[in-house]
């Protein structure tokens, strides 16, 4: 978010941006009011007044200190976390509520043992050991801290989508028109960049297109490498071998 508004203020200078934060609930009743020009905000929403424009889609990780035995795993599985401590936003943060009805879709109640009001004081619980959660991979892509590693759930890792709200009566601001615009672009750059959480053989498929040739590495959140379609093949194909 930082660097959409950055490259926004920079191209329309004219325009005046306010922002604000708050949670979810919060955000629809500003938004019905009409005190918001334009919301972002994760699915579910239910507002009959208000307009929702699904926006990108990310996996949400599972986030361990380094020193858990569970860092130590490429990728975990639901019976490695079913007994754990979570480490939880507020239950009136929308991501809460997700995390909790991911852990009953899979027959059991997640154990809490702290909450929080920033995502920033739960990744600082989990580095002293306090416990793990499960945070957006947007989260892990912009912690440059070593002490956390992020981890998939396999095929039960759950995403979360973003979605831009807006007042069904309301026109569109035209500050809110170039926020839209410039956001778009900076996910589309990303995505075109290859920086995407996935297994090894979806990364395969998304080499597959006709101008794709390389897909960015990120480990722990940050660019390691790159790599092209042969040498995922050779990934692969020593994988295969190992395995048996």
């Amino acid at each position: 978010m930082p660097a959409v508004l950055q490259e926004l203020r920079r191209r329309r200078q004219e325009l005046e941006l306010r922002l604000h934060e708050d949670v979810t609930d919060n955000l629809l009743s500003l938004r019905a009011a009409g005190e918001l020009d334009l919301s972002l905000a994760a699915l579910p929403i239910d507002h009959e007044q208000i307009h929702v424009q699904p926006i990108f889609s990310e996996p949400l990780l599972v986030t361990v200190s380094r020193s858990d035995p569970l860092a130590t795993k490429p990728k975990l599985a639901l019976a490695d976390i079913r007994d754990e401590r979570f480490i939880l936003l507020h239950d009136v943060h929308c991501l809460a509520g997700q995390i909790e009805a991911f852990c009953h879709d899979n027959k059991f109640s997640p154990k809490v043992a702290c909450r929080s009001a920033q995502i920033a004081t739960v990744q600082e619980m989990i580095s002293l050991g306090q416990g793990l959660s499960m945070l957006p991979a947007m989260a892990r892509a912009a912690d440059t801290n070593k002490k956390r590693v992020y981890r998939e759930l396999g095929k039960k890792t759950p995403t979360r989508t973003v979605v831009a709200l807006w007042h069904r009566q309301r026109r569109q601001t035209p500050a809110s028109q170039a926020f839209l615009r410039a956001l778009r672009a900076a996910i589309r750059t990303f995505e075109s960049a290859g920086v995407v959480v996935c297994s090894l053989l979806e990364a395969l498929e998304r080499l597959s297109p006709p101008g794709v040739g390389r897909l960015l590495v990120l480990e722990d959140g940050r660019l390691s490498g790159m790599i092209t379609k042969n040498g995922l093949l050779r990934l692969l194909e020593i994988h295969q071998i190992l395995k048996r």
